[in-house]
C-alpha cells in the first residue's frame, strides 16, 4: 500500500510538473508571439467590428506617428481622418464572415506629420475568446517609398518628352519663320533695287501670310495637347 501511495503521489508529482512546463511553455509562446507582432517590419493593427483600435504595432505607430497609448478607446476612423477609401471595419468583418478573401486592400492616409502614407492590407479573422470580443488582424506592407520612386521616374518621363516635343516644336516653327524671313528680305530687295517687279509684292505677301497660319496651327495643337 505504501509503495502504490508512493507511486501515486510520484506520478501526481511528474503530471503537475508537466502541466506546469505545458502551462510556463504555452505562456511563453504567447510572449513570444506577441513581441514578434509588435516588433514586426509591419504594419499590424487589429480592430474589433465597429472600429475600435485593440493593437497597434511599433511599425503601424512609426508610418503613423500615433503612439499607441495614445489611442485608447478611439476607432480607426478618428486617427486615420482622411483616409481613401475609407476605413470600414463592419464592411471587412462581413466580407470574411462571407469567406471573402481580404489580401490586396490598399488604404492612403495622412500621417501625424502631414506626409501620404500607402499601405496594402490584408485582413484575418479572429473568433471571440473569453475576454475578448471577435477581431479583425490587419497586416500591412508600405508601398509609400516605391510609389513615390515611381512618381519620380513618370515625372522624369514626362520632362523627358517635353524636352523632345519643345525641340521638335522649335524646329517646326523656325521652318515657317525662317520662310517669312527670307520673303520680307525679297519683298525689301524689290522695294530698294528693283521696282520694276513690285507686281510680285502681292505674291510674297501672301507666302508670308500662310507661314503665319502654318505657325499658328502648329501653336493650336500644342495649345490643345497640353
Amino acid at each position: 500500500v505504501r509503495y502504490r501511495t508512493d507511486s501515486f503521489q510520484r506520478r501526481a508529482e511528474e503530471l503537475e510538473l508537466a502541466v506546469a512546463e505545458a502551462t510556463q511553455a504555452l505562456a511563453d509562446t504567447a510572449r513570444d508571439g506577441q513581441r514578434l507582432i509588435r516588433e514586426a517590419n509591419a504594419p499590424i493593427v487589429t480592430l474589433t467590428e465597429n472600429g475600435s483600435i485593440l493593437a497597434w504595432n511599433r511599425n503601424a505607430e512609426k508610418l503613423t506617428g500615433f503612439n499607441f497609448s495614445d489611442l485608447a478607446g478611439q476607432k480607426i476612423g478618428q486617427v486615420l481622418v482622411d483616409a481613401s477609401p475609407t476605413m470600414d471595419p463592419e464592411g471587412l468583418f462581413k466580407r470574411l464572415h462571407r469567406g471573402d478573401a481580404v489580401d490586396s486592400l490598399r488604404i492612403s492616409f495622412s500621417n501625424k506629420e502631414g506626409r501620404r502614407i500607402t499601405l496594402l492590407m490584408g485582413g484575418t479573422l479572429l473568433p471571440a475568446s473569453k475576454d475578448t470580443p471577435e477581431r479583425v488582424v490587419l497586416v500591412g506592407q508600405d508601398l509609400t517609398e516605391y510609389l513615390e520612386r515611381e512618381q519620380q521616374l513618370v515625372q522624369a518621363s514626362k520632362m523627358s518628352t517635353l524636352g523632345e516635343m519643345a525641340t521638335g516644336m522649335a524646329h517646326e516653327l523656325n521652318q515657317p519663320l525662317n520662310i517669312i524671313r527670307l520673303t520680307l528680305l525679297n519683298i525689301t530687295n524689290i522695294m530698294e533695287k528693283k521696282p520694276e517687279k513690285m507686281d510680285q509684292v502681292p505674291a510674297k505677301l501672301e507666302r508670308i501670310n500662310e507661314q503665319v497660319d502654318r505657325a499658328a496651327k502648329i501653336i493650336d495643337h500644342m495649345r490643345r495637347f497640353g
